[in-house]
């Protein structure tokens, strides 16, 4: 009996399994630190007033309109709001409120030890007046008038970070934005950050969180987003806050949610006890919001047109896209995407990271033949 020998031939490992977890992407994140992020203007929505013969009016821009003669003198407190470290501005460029009669003045002071930061006399503008924090900072914004003073006008005030040059007043915005990924690029090369393979999965519409199965197609989805003016808003006068309805699918965990304008706080939502926070209450399928700056479902309702929710799904639901057919290089292969965390298994491994490298080398396969 001869055996035969054939001349060797060579196979590398395939990549195996190929995953990407997909995340929602947030600007400015400030932790717990709550509200101060994206947009120029860092001083949230005041509160309206109606109190001693004075009227404030919050405008649609978030600026306030004063009226009315004070019947004795009052301080009228329009927000509290914490400001993490930094330099700062204050600024009311543009203000058209005056006093006539008395005076009245416009404070931002230290509500911890009562320390006046800025003040600003009714009827003067500033264009940066300047401060410094050394630590996060609850901040009261308010003005006293003195009786008889007569207010007209309307005031533009604007906290801004002090390597922002520009004094022109601009409204509070969404502070924070999310997105989420319309398609997924995967990475192959023997050099990170040079692919030698691209591979773009379009995942038909915007996912906000969830994972891509690269070589099955199969996309499972386990967050989704909401536009919070699009919510049935209810007015807890007793909670002081707002009740929004109806979130479909809703998971318990209450801590999986972010916002873009508001911090998500992790209690219970009947429980919810801190001013600008939100947070989401399964049993109900609703998020509970707690904003001071407001009373009214409707005024509320309206400035929510735009705020965005991210909360988890109590169950993830799939859609099937197309595979990818992933090409295993002869060497060092670097795995990674742009939408977030890779998983690949190679030889029975599994990795996870920002960048996964493995090493597929060929193998002799000698085969034996038998005439």
């Amino acid at each position: 009996m001869n055996i035969e020998l054939e001349m060797p031939s060579y196979e590398i490992a395939q990549i195996a399994d190929l995953t990407v977890a997909l995340e929602p992407v947030q600007e400015n994140d400030y932790d717990s630190v709550w509200p101060a992020g994206g947009g120029k203007n860092l001083l949230p929505l005041c509160n309206e007033a109606d109190t001693t013969g004075i009227t404030v009016t919050r405008n649609a821009d978030g600026s306030l309109t004063f009226s009315g003669t004070a019947e004795s003198a009052v301080s009228i407190n329009l927000l509290y709001f914490d400001l993490p470290a930094g330099d700062y501005l204050f600024s009311n460029a543009g203000s058209t409120v005056t006093a006539t009669g008395s005076t009245a003045v416009i404070y931002v002071r230290d509500n911890t030890n009562s320390a006046t930061i800025i003040s600003v006399r009714v009827g003067n503008t500033t264009n940066g007046g300047s401060f410094t924090l050394t630590e996060t900072t609850n901040i009261r914004f308010y003005v006293v008038i003195q009786p008889e003073a007569t207010l007209s006008g309307t005031l533009y005030p604007m906290i801004r970070k002090s390597t922002e040059s520009d004094y022109t007043y601009a409204p509070y915005s969404n502070i924070c934005p999310i997105t989420g990924h319309s398609e997924v690029k995967v990475y192959n090369g023997a050099v990170y950050g040079t692919a030698d393979d691209t591979y773009t999965i379009d995942l038909d519409g915007t996912v906000y969180g969830g994972t891509l199965d690269v070589l099955t197609g199969v996309l499972t989805v386990d967050r989704a987003m909401v536009d919070l003016g699009t919510l049935n808003w209810v007015y807890n006068a007793s909670g002081i806050r707002f009740d929004g309805t109806t979130l479909t699918n809703l998971s318990t965990n209450k801590t999986a949610c972010i916002c873009s304008q508001y911090r998500a706080s992790n209690v219970d939502g009947g429980w919810i006890n801190q001013d600008k926070v939100c947070c989401i209450y399964s049993t109900r399928n609703a998020v509970f919001i707690k904003d001071t700056a407001y009373t009214d479902a409707a005024t509320f309702k309206t400035a929510m047109n735009g705020v965005q929710l991210v909360y988890e799904l109590a169950t993830p639901t799939t859609v099937q896209l197309t595979a990818q057919d992933v090409e295993t290089l002869t060497g060092i292969n670097n795995v990674w995407s742009d939408s977030g965390d890779v998983t690949v298994t190679i030889s029975g491994t599994t990795q996870t990271g920002d960048v996964v490298t493995v090493t597929a080398l060929p193998q002799h396969k000698i085969q034996l033949f038998m005439p």
